[in-house]
């Protein structure tokens, strides 16, 4: 059976890369386009971003459990929000749990098929 290690490493590098595209891309549209709250969105862009580049280090580093850890804080307070924006930011949650799919996978190769 062929692994799938490489494919989810992959996987989460692109799906992590994605979601800080998509941090930058809301962050630069806020301060251009100032609407209510402009300050409180910018900063939760960027640590959103910086979550999302942690998550490509830990795809690019094989730490799955890391990268749930990450999932976690970037998924609940604010990707299962996103997930009911209809706009393109609804690719943040999406992305999102493209990233755990590919730490489950990761997860799976790593402990449970080392018989």
């Amino acid at each position: 059976m062929p692994s799938l290690q490489k494919p989810a490493r992959l996987l989460g590098v692109i799906s992590a890369g994605a979601g800080l595209l998509l941090w930058a891309y809301l962050a630069y549209s806020q301060i251009t386009n100032p609407f209510y709250g402009v300050d409180e969105s910018v900063r939760t862009s960027i640590v959103m971003g910086l979550l999302a580049l942690i998550g490509i280090l830990a795809t690019m580093f094989d730490r799955p459990l890391l990268m749930i850890v990450i999932f976690l804080f970037a998924f609940f307070p604010i990707g299962l929000y996103m997930l009911g924006v209809p706009s393109v930011y609804r690719l943040i949650g999406i992305s999102d749990l493209l990233f755990l799919l590919a730490a489950l996978v990761m997860l799976y190769y790593r402990h449970l098929t080392r018989r």
